[in-house]
């Protein structure tokens, strides 16, 4: 299939140099994520305090170590919808003081994943064998996979996977969480597929409606 290409110019609500490309300001893929962190928990919020932030309760080490089960997370105190006790979540962290930690990203850009750390299973799986979860019948594995092969492998050299890719990347446009969407972004990126006007922080609707449009439009190109 022919594809495609340019640069896509991200629309956003301010003013946005056109050389910041596909880049969405200050939101990150979780996949790289993973891959910037050098500590990654998985836990629940155990406290919420406006001035110190959130402090959670470690479940499980997926990697690196911890001192304690309760970590503070630095910088999170504007993070008002971080205050619900029990809620679960990721956390990827760049360093560790005590019972203080840094995330690599602040939340809502990559730095947490809210109440979905079931999809960290997909991420580790993606990376860890990315051309077998390429065909997994889970859709945010596929994305990781797709992720991973066409972002950091850049191994997208056959006509068949290079449509797995586009197909896995078609679904994360349509995700609600704008990380996710960030993911797919960068895939398009990497394949040097243009696909408009779009933004992870557009509203969920508009979001399918551009990616049903994309699809279709590659759909119409000749092979």
């Amino acid at each position: 299939m022919k594809w495609a290409t340019g640069i896509l110019l991200i629309m956003q609500s301010i003013a946005y140099p056109a050389e910041a490309g596909m880049r969405a300001a200050d939101i990150y893929p979780y996949e790289a994520a993973w891959l910037a962190a050098s500590v990654v928990v998985s836990g629940r919020v155990e406290s919420f305090d406006p001035a110190t932030g959130v402090t959670i309760r470690v479940v499980t080490v997926n990697r690196g170590d911890v001192p304690d089960t309760l970590l503070t997370l630095q910088g999170t105190g504007n993070s008002t919808f971080l205050n619900e006790p029990g809620a679960d979540l990721v956390a990827f962290i760049h360093t560790i003081n005590g019972a203080q930690a840094t995330l690599v990203y602040p939340p809502g850009a990559g730095g947490i994943i809210w109440q979905d750390s079931e999809s960290l299973l997909a991420i580790v799986a993606g990376l860890e064998n990315p051309l077998e979860s390429l065909a997994s019948t889970n859709e945010r594995t596929r994305l990781a996979a797709a992720y991973f092969l066409a972002v950091e492998a850049h191994e997208f050299e056959t006509a068949d996977l290079q449509a797995s890719l586009v197909e896995a990347a078609l679904w994360g446009l349509k995700h609600p969480v704008a990380e996710v969407n960030q993911a797919a972004v960068d895939i398009f990126n990497a394949l040097e597929i243009e696909i408009g006007n779009y933004h992870p922080n557009y509203r969920l609707e508009i979001k399918v409606q551009v990616a049903e449009g994309l699809r279709e439009r590659l759909n119409a190109e000749p092979n």
